[in-house]
């Protein structure tokens, strides 16, 4: 089995959360940025203090979204890397490479973005990466004839840029 991850510093130039795993070599706990949504130890507390996943998400960038509102709220996160779980990553979206996957994780992205864009050094830059990186993609599929992940990812942008400016508007 392949280890796939061991918590994830936030790259708010990015906004990505980069795995550790290549940094870790089994050094217990340690204070991440972010974890995993597959399996989270999440204490009464903030439940108690209405600090929820937000619904806004449906899939991904939801795990992404609660981590950086606890740690902005003065929590810790706390990863330990002897603990093993197994997970099968994406399998209820049908794989990391399905037009499911593409439509929702770019327009999360793009609410997850457009909501903490104030955390980045160069918001416009930020969202240049953004947009070039899903340009990218589109014309990457659309040169390999696949249109369905290409059509999947500008509905995603769409969708996520219709989501935000109604939650503006509230």
């Amino acid at each position: 089995n392949e280890k796939w991850y061991d918590g994830a510093k936030i790259n708010w130039n990015k906004f990505e959360g980069e795995n550790l795993s290549k940094c870790m070599n089994n050094k217990g706990e340690i204070d991440v940025d972010m974890i995993s949504g597959c399996l989270m130890l999440i204490k009464r507390e903030l439940f108690m203090k209405n600090i929820f996943l937000p619904e806004d998400y449906f899939m991904f960038f939801e795990d992404l979204d609660y981590c950086a509102n606890v740690k902005e709220k003065g929590y810790r996160l706390i990863y330990n890397n002897k603990s093993i779980i197994y997970h099968k990553i994406s399998q209820s979206s049908g794989g990391e490479k399905s037009p499911f996957y593409f439509k929702y994780s770019t327009r999360n992205w793009y609410i997850f973005m457009n909501k903490y864009i104030y955390k980045a050094d160069n918001p416009r830059k930020s969202k240049l990466y953004f947009y070039l990186n899903r340009i990218s993609r589109v014309v990457y599929f659309g040169v390999l004839g696949k249109s369905d992940k290409s059509k999947a990812i500008i509905n995603g942008i769409k969708e996520g840029y219709k989501f935000y400016k109604n939650k503006e508007k509230i």
